[in-house]
């Protein structure tokens, strides 16, 4: 999970940077993220394990993809 939070963190920091340095910020930053999220929370519900937290992530990717583009 932890590998998660630091992949949401990283995207933080990368579109922060962006803004901060005057960067136009693509509207795909997030596709590769989204894109790991997202097969692990069906690797998990085949598994029949929790996916709260990671839908929780993509939450706030999308929230940020929102604010952004």
């Amino acid at each position: 999970m932890e590998k998660y939070y630091e992949l949401v963190f990283a995207l933080y920091r990368e579109v922060l940077s962006a803004k901060v340095n005057g960067e136009v910020i693509s509207p795909d930053f997030n596709r590769e993220a989204l894109k790991e999220i997202a097969c692990e929370i069906t690797r998990r519900k085949i598994m029949n394990e929790p996916t709260d937290a990671l839908s929780r992530l993509m939450d706030e990717i999308n929230s940020m993809t929102d604010i952004l583009c």
